[in-house]
């Protein structure tokens, strides 16, 4: 470390990583150093599902599908193209 330059705290990692200030980690501070330095930054997970959501809103060049989507949550939606890939393109 060099000299003069501190450490990050377990707090300002979290932040980093964009959990909410009043997120509650629980654990020793190994672990919840560890949470947070595996965790995917939670705007990131929040701007992919958004994004996903949008691309499965809209109508697609590739795509000729009879679904209803206000029918079905986003979960049902994600779930559906996860298991079945081959339904994204028109054979």
């Amino acid at each position: 470390m060099k000299e003069g330059i501190r450490s990050l705290t377990t707090l300002e990692r979290s932040y980093i990583q964009t959990f909410p200030k009043d997120f509650i980690f629980e654990g020793n501070k190994t672990e919840v150093e560890q949470m947070i330095g595996n965790a995917v930054p939670v705007n990131l997970a929040k701007f992919v599902a958004m994004a996903i959501n949008k691309y499965i809103d809209k109508p697609h060049l590739y795509r000729n599908l009879q679904i209803e989507y206000s029918d079905y949550s986003i979960e049902d939606r994600l779930a559906y193209y996860a298991s079945e890939p081959n339904n994204l393109l028109k054979q």
